[in-house]
């Protein structure tokens, strides 16, 4: 992948997760912001060297969406369970941490997959999220996707209630899908 490529990955990235932080600071925690740390792109074969971010043994609390439409794929938004919690929490309340931090990450990755499906010209359609405590290994068995799959791992870095936690953005792609995608994304960044 060229420079060029991961710029325009990243700025999709970018304004998808920074659309969704800023309607949940209106809904959520007051305080929302998020940076991206990193991102990496290889095959889901390669995954183990090019791609993590973090141990794959580790049990983490994952939501997990699939969507299909100009695009297909699974995303899976991760976080350590003790930081999925206090994102969770984040704004106070307490009644059902599980279901919001559901909520919460799948509204991620619904604004991150809606703005390349807007790039594509095109309405992706959104399958319900999902929790998954597996580890990283785990959750990404469990989406079935063969090992030429394109990966797109992104570092997050949350703010939210007075907290700073770290969470992954995992996209998977069809691979007859990346080229489009980064087509799409060149021209609407130039």
């Amino acid at each position: 992948m060229t420079d060029e490529q991961a710029m325009a990955i990243q700025l999709w990235i970018a304004e998808g997760v920074t659309r969704a932080v800023d309607e949940l600071s209106e809904t959520h925690a007051v305080d929302s912001s998020v940076e991206i740390l990193d991102l990496r792109c290889c095959t889901l074969g390669d995954f183990g060297r090019d791609g993590l971010h973090t141990r794959d043994d580790d049990i983490i609390a994952a939501v997990s969406r699939s969507y299909h439409g100009p695009i297909s794929g699974v995303t899976l938004l991760t976080m350590e369970p003790e930081d999925a919690l206090g994102w969770a929490c984040a704004d106070g309340n307490r009644s059902d941490p599980v279901a919001t931090y559901v909520e919460l990450g799948g509204h991620v990755m619904e604004a991150v997959i809606e703005g390349a499906g807007r790039a594509l010209g095109g309405e992706s359609v959104l399958g319900p999220a999902k929790l998954m405590e597996l580890s990283l290994a785990g959750c990404l068995i469990e989406t079935h996707a063969p090992s030429d799959t394109v990966v797109v791992s992104s570092l997050l870095r949350l703010h939210a209630g007075g907290q700073v936690l770290d969470a992954n953005l995992y996209l998977l792609l069809d691979t007859k899908h990346m080229s489009a995608i980064l087509g799409a994304l060149s021209i609407s960044a130039n």
